[in-house]
């Protein structure tokens, strides 16, 4: 659609599509992890990672594109197994109930620090003791008089929540009557009433980043496995040898 000429373009439907699509991955992908769907979530954190180089993300790309590598052609078949059974964690045994196992350990130790004072120092005891406990009531208020003003509710045993169902419709409503969901030739473009920024195709970006040498090249001198699988192949590669420098003992 953007190789199209300008006035030939509808940069609103576009951007629009490219939102539709980050909703449709997300709920994919957390809808995965609730239901255990390891198969799936390792299909959808492939198109993150390609995503998140293209958004310069790099601690985020370079981590899921080292998982990739690994499953690709660093991991044997038995570290594979290990790294697949140990994505989510299950701790009532219901379905539906699953939880990604990162997740789980946030909330352990949001949990352990609600039951031990962090670090065991006296000092940090004594202030909640002497002074934060004095001044729980108006924190509660304070608490209570913000939920209000926000329009939420609380829900006992479970996070703050509101039911945005009727915004949700009222935002769907608005996209059909504004014909955001067709194709108008030329809405969007500079002159136009309704200009708007053109939003980044990062899965794009990703390709265009992925096919540079020079990405590569950093990523090998930080994955020696991906290197080591590759050396009967690239053996005469000078870029090879000189990651095996950097490595030093690695490959002794």
């Amino acid at each position: 659609m953007r190789a199209k000429k300008v006035e030939e373009r509808d940069v609103v439907l576009e951007n629009m599509l490219l939102f539709v699509r980050c909703g449709l991955e997300i709920r994919a992908y957390y809808k995965a992890v609730r239901g255990g769907d390891v198969g799936l979530m390792e299909r959808i954190m492939e198109a993150w990672g390609v995503q998140f180089v293209g958004s310069r993300q790099s601690n985020y790309g370079d981590a899921l594109m080292d998982i990739r590598a690994g499953m690709l052609v660093e991991w044997n078949a038995e570290l594979k197994k290990v790294v697949r059974g140990n994505w989510v964690i299950n701790p009532w045994g219901r379905p539906g109930k699953t939880l990604g196992l990162d997740e789980f350990m946030e909330e352990m130790v949001r949990n352990l620090k609600d039951l031990y004072n962090p670090g065991g120092s006296v000092v940090l005891d004594k202030y909640a003791r002497e002074t934060v406990a004095r001044n729980i009531f108006y924190f509660m208020r304070v608490k209570e008089e913000i939920r209000t003003s926000m329009g939420v509710r609380r829900y006992s045993g479970h996070h703050v929540k509101q039911d945005r169902s009727g915004d949700v419709l009222a935002l769907v409503d608005w996209l059909v009557g504004e014909k955001v969901t067709q194709f108008v030739a030329g809405r969007g473009k500079v002159g136009d009433i309704g200009i708007v920024d053109e939003a980044e195709d990062f899965q794009g970006a990703g390709g265009e980043r992925l096919v540079d040498g020079e990405w590569w090249d950093e990523f090998l001198m930080r994955s020696p496995g991906c290197v080591r699988a590759m050396r009967n192949t690239c053996r005469g590669l000078s870029s090879i040898r000189n990651v095996e420098q950097y490595n030093g003992d690695l490959f002794k």
